[in-house]
């Protein structure tokens, strides 16, 4: 009997210190949700994106709020480069006068990077002169070559050309006469980074 007793109070005594360490404890904590790949906005920064893609010239790219833009209505012959309002090439327009604009036209197979950059040299505008040298970049994940135009008006005007199966691609980024900002590079920067060819 006393044995019985013991045990009793044995299972009592375990029961009482289980209620009383479960009562005690603090509920736990929800888990947070693990990333699922896409970044955050705080990671992407706080500037927000709109996409453009072009059915005539078969590209996309992103451009910050605020920007307005407009496909190419018509054909590039390839040959004199037009820019801003040209319905040969795409527009792009910001409230403070940045413009980017891309055309694309039809380049015999095998049309090699310089050939087509020198081709662009010799379609300049009137009045203006392209530097005699250009930097290697890339475009859509195409080689490219940059380099600069002086107009003589204080507009600052950077062109990038790249060759993408059988279109050669120029792009013509240009700024109000004003010296060149880091918020310009970085724009011109986002925009070229964002580039994709579609075809």
């Amino acid at each position: 009997m006393r044995c019985m007793e013991h045990k009793r109070a044995a299972v009592i005594g375990m029961v009482v210190l289980v209620m009383a360490t479960t009562g005690c404890s603090s509920p736990r904590a929800p888990v947070a949700p693990q990333p699922s790949g896409q970044p955050s906005a705080s990671a992407r920064g706080s500037a927000v994106t709109t996409e453009f893609v072009s059915k005539r010239y078969g590209f996309r790219l992103a451009l910050d709020n605020g920007w307005s833009s407009s496909d190419a209505e018509a054909v590039w012959d390839g040959k004199k480069l037009q820019g801003v309002s040209s319905p040969s090439f795409a527009d792009f327009t910001d409230p403070t006068g940045r413009a980017f604009t891309v055309g694309a036209a039809a380049v015999p197979k095998g049309t090699r990077l310089a050939a087509w950059r020198a081709a662009m040299v010799r379609g300049v505008h009137p009045g203006c002169t392209d530097t005699p040298s250009a930097k290697s970049t890339t475009l859509g994940g195409e080689p490219a070559l940059e380099w600069t135009t002086d107009c003589g008006d204080g507009s600052h005007i950077t062109k990038i050309a790249a060759v993408h199966g059988t279109r050669g691609y120029m792009t013509i980024f240009e700024l109000s006469p004003s010296a060149v900002t880091a918020e310009d590079q970085r724009i011109l920067e986002s925009i070229r980074g964002s580039f994709q060819f579609t075809e």
